[in-house]
């Protein structure tokens, strides 16, 4: 590749577009000092992708666009396009078919860059690696500084090794090395990082199993002490109950002892006995009672924490709230202030600019009166000069037009003697031209004769070449097309091999199945499914999805072989296969209309007669053009029949959808290829052999045109140098009658001019007598003249020089105000993106607020009702307690008086 041209627009010292043809021949950029040509490399490694600004020559990037002068305003955006020809095909692959290559790179003042291959933007990346696999780039040898060759030559081993591995192609290898060295340093990193976190979250989550350990803990614990007091109530029941029992006993035996006392005593007893079942119904109750207050007390915890937890949460939610609110009223002020300075910085924008306004059309004013002044003393001083300019020349005139008069006597003479001379030179040199005259012809008349000759054996050349060129790129082509007919012949022998083999291999396991079979079970088998059937071209693949594992499948007479030979396989352990019955059945309902599409077994037929076992293995097979039309009509629920496309793709009965690539050749498409191959292959063959006997011929029509063209080529150039020979002496022929009249035309003029000569030498004499007069009068108005425009001179300069001084004064005016401006505006730009700023936090955390404000509604309204359970579990649990209290106190009661009654029944049982 070369570098075809070069366009710059805006780049460093080019403001303008500038456009570069770097034609065929240019090896150097030669200029002055300052005319732009180190800007021009700068450009180059620009483009190539030079992200450092110091490489270029700039302390930043902002540094590569032009800035502007006095007299040309700057402009906003930098861009070199570099176009290379392309048309060796040495451009990376991606590239190698373009004949040119567009490489663009554009800068904006914004900072935005952008980067275009052939017009089509792409990444920084995308052209280092460009150029990288061109071997080239902007730190190696394709760019070489001033001074930087004593360098190289003077380098480490190791550094020349780099130049010499970018000039061989590889360096791009170290830079991806170096790349991808630096994503997996990165990738160690991230994976630091990520156990780090990795650890971090497990330690949360170790705290967080303590943490749900200790709550499991405290439930189990309170369940428990729910569970101990429940047992300690029922232990003090049972152990009252024994109480009672030993009591009973001990009256019984009392009652025995003292049969007597049974008339005293029975009244009592009966009393005792009802007042035992009062305090046994009072202790039920007192236990019902308990159990019912402990689950009261449980849900008033359960609501007093909840109360807690929703209040402490709603208080939270209220201080948010309001430190959002404190927030958000200090952004509101600090908008508003912000609103009111950038309303200042506005209006001192506005201000800013009316008086540039007003100090640029004064200072143009100024510019105006000293351009004027300058113009008008430019004036003066031009014709001041031009006076004394006219003075030189009048003193000068008049000092030649003296002597003049002193040389006319001796001019006089010599053209009389020129005179004479010059008649005698002409009747020689009209005596020459006429001879030659003859010559010239004589060689002419040869040379028309050599020309015709040499313009006959040119036609025949080219003639003979364009044959030549003709059989050559016949030649060519057939050799290209020699070498296609043998890759296709060779890849159509190879996939034939391959698909036979496939058929060997497969022929090789049901051979294999067979030869395990019983004899008279191998004689109960009609052969292979796929040696029956026939199948519409272009229709295998949809066959094969159809059948699937059926295909492989082995024919029997009937359902009992099918059966017969099953049990076989299984009892012997033969192992697994398909068996299609040929007979010993109904085919089945005749099919109705086709739903959609084709029945597939139209397209199928069987060899002998199976026609049934092709109904019957195809029945409510349809072939479509598209699936998604039986999915738009029928869905995937419960289609009426299978559906299937010529590629395969199958919707089957129960709505599964089967498709896309991948699956190897069946039987029926393997079949039909090898008879295509086989079809094909002697075709091929004898394409081969014809066309190379074919260019046997074109080649011995080259080379016979080779030798005719050799030899009408010798006969040229011979021809061609007779010509040469011709042309050269007719050349001198006609430059020597063209000096010969030349000759005679200068002597023919020399005379005319010698005899006007003395004519004019009379007038010239008269004529140079009174212009010296005219000049001594001239002489003295010039000279006075002079003196006025000195003194005018003067005045204008000092003018000048203080339109000079007002003129500086503005400008340094307009310099300052235009920094201020500058100021103003970026003030303007903070304060606006303060202010956009404010607003978009105002917005965030006014949403903050309504959201903390509805969950805490929320809480409020939870904690109501939380509140009000709470206070209707409390007056239950009074109302249970002050009923306990009741029931205690009966029971009390009753037990004082059961002790009474014991101790009445004691003292009678004691009496």
């Amino acid at each position: 590749m070369r570098i075809r041209t070069l366009e710059i627009t805006g780049f460093k010292s080019f403001p303008e577009r500038t456009v570069l043809a770097f034609d065929r021949g240019i090896s150097a950029i030669v200029g002055p000092n300052g005319c732009g040509k180190s800007n021009l490399i700068d450009a180059l490694r620009w483009v190539m992708g030079e992200q450092n600004p110091r490489q270029l020559r700039g302390r930043s990037m902002e540094d590569m666009i032009f800035s502007g002068t006095e007299r040309q305003a700057a402009v906003g955006m930098a861009e070199v396009v570099l176009s290379l020809d392309n048309s060796e095909g040495l451009a990376p692959p991606p590239y190698k078919g373009f004949a040119e290559i567009q490489i663009a790179r554009r800068l904006y003042r914004s900072g935005e860059s952008e980067y275009r291959i052939n017009k089509t933007p792409c990444r920084l990346r995308d052209v280092v690696d460009f150029f990288l696999d061109t071997g080239v780039g902007t730190r190696g040898y394709t760019i070489v500084e001033q001074g930087h060759i004593a360098d190289l030559v003077s380098t480490r081993p190791q550094d020349r090794r780099t130049i010499f591995e970018q000039a061989a192609g590889i360096g791009k290898y170290r830079q991806r090395r170096r790349e991808t060295e630096g994503k997996l340093r990165s990738t160690e990193q991230n994976l630091l990082r990520i156990t780090d976190v990795i650890g971090e979250l497990r330690r949360q989550i170790a705290s967080l199993d303590r943490q749900a350990r200790k709550a499991n803990r405290y439930k189990q614990i309170k369940a428990r002490l729910r569970d101990l007091e429940l047992i300690e109530a029922r232990e003090e029941h049972r152990a009252e109950t024994a109480q009672f029992e030993a009591a009973e006993r001990d009256i019984e035996r009392q009652r025995a002892e003292g049969a007597e006392l049974d008339a005293r005593v029975g009244r009592a007893e009966a009393e005792l006995e009802e007042a035992r079942r009062t305090q046994l119904e009072r202790e039920k109750q007192l236990q019902a009672l308990s159990e019912r207050l402990y689950s009261l007390r449980t849900v008033i915890q359960s609501l007093e924490s909840r109360i807690d937890y929703e209040s402490r949460e709603r208080q939270g939610l209220a201080a948010q709230a309001a430190e959002r609110d404190d927030e958000i009223a200090r952004l509101e002020q600090q908008l508003v202030g912000r609103g009111a300075e950038l309303t200042e910085k506005i209006a001192e924008m506005s201000e800013v600019e009316k008086l540039l306004s007003a100090d640029s059309e004064a200072l143009a004013q100024r510019e105006a009166e000293l351009r004027d002044g300058s113009e008008k003393l430019s004036v003066v001083q031009g014709r001041r000069e031009a006076l004394q300019v006219r003075l030189a020349d009048l003193g000068s005139e008049r000092a030649t037009l003296s002597s003049r008069l002193e040389s006319l006597g001796e001019r006089r003479h010599e053209l009389e003697l020129r005179l004479r001379q010059s008649e005698e030179a002409l009747e020689t040199s009209t005596l020459q031209v006429e001879g030659l005259e003859r010559e010239e012809a004589e060689l002419e008349l040869g040379l028309h004769r050599a020309l015709a000759e040499r313009d006959d054996l040119g036609r025949r050349l080219s003639q003979e070449l364009r044959e030549q060129q003709q059989a050559r790129a016949s030649h060519q082509a057939g050799r290209e097309e020699l070498e296609g007919l043998r890759d296709r012949l060779k890849q159509a022998q190879t996939q034939l091999a391959s698909l036979r083999e496939m058929g060997e291999r497969e022929a090789q396991r049901a051979s294999a199945l067979l030869e395990r079979l019983p004899q008279e079970a191998r004689g109960a088998i009609d052969g292979l499914l796929p040696e029956v059937l026939q199948v519409d071209d272009g229709l295998e693949t949809a066959v094969e999805a159809v059948l699937g594992g059926r295909l492989e499948a082995l024919l029997v007479g009937d359902a009992g072989a099918a059966l017969r030979l099953t049990a076989l396989l299984r009892e012997d352990s033969l192992g697994r296969a398909t068996i299609v019955p040929l007979g010993g059945g109904e085919s089945g309902p005749e099919p109705g209309p086709a739903p959609l599409g084709r029945p597939l077994a139209s397209f199928v037929r069987a060899r002998g007669r199976r026609g049934a076992l092709v109904e019957r293995l195809l029945r409510d097979a349809y072939l479509v053009e598209d699936l998604t039309e039986a999915v738009e009509r029928f869905g995937v629920g419960s289609p009426p029949a299978t559906f299937v496309t010529r590629a395969g793709e199958v919707l089957d009965r129960s709505g599964a959808i089967t498709g896309g690539l991948g699956a190897p050749p069946g039987a029926l498409s393997r079949a039909r290829e090898i008879r295509r191959l086989e079809a094909d292959l002697p075709n091929l063959e004898r394409s081969v052999r014809e066309r190379a006997e074919r260019i046997q011929e074109w080649a011995g029509r080259v080379a016979s045109l080779e030798t005719e063209i050799e030899n009408t080529r010798s006969r040229r150039h011979t021809v061609e140098l007779a010509v040469l020979n011709l042309e050269k002496d007719l050349e001198r022929m006609r430059e020597r009658g063209k000096e010969a009249l030349q000759s005679a035309q200068g002597y023919r003029e020399g005379r005319e001019l010698t005899q006007s000569q003395l004519q004019r030498l009379e007038g010239d004499d008269r004529g140079i007598r009174t212009r010296l007069q005219e000049i001594e009068s001239e002489q003295s108005r010039a000279l006075a003249n002079r003196d006025e425009l000195s003194a005018e001179i003067s005045s204008r300069g000092r003018e000048l020089e203080l339109l000079e001084q007002r003129l500086v004064q503005s400008r340094v005016e307009l310099a300052q105000l235009g920094g201020r401006r500058d100021q103003i505006r970026q003030s303007r730009e903070q304060l606006q993106a303060a202010v956009e700023d404010d607003r978009q936090w105002i917005g965030r955390w006014r949403e903050e607020v309504r959201t903390a404000r509805e969950r805490a509604e929320s809480l409020e309204r939870s904690e109501q009702e939380a509140r009000q359970e709470l206070g209707e579990r409390i007056a239950d649990e009074e109302r249970e307690r002050s009923g306990q209290t009741e029931l205690r106190s009966d029971f009390e009661s009753g037990a004082e008086r059961s002790r009474e009654y014991e101790r009445e029944v004691s003292a009678a049982s004691a009496a």
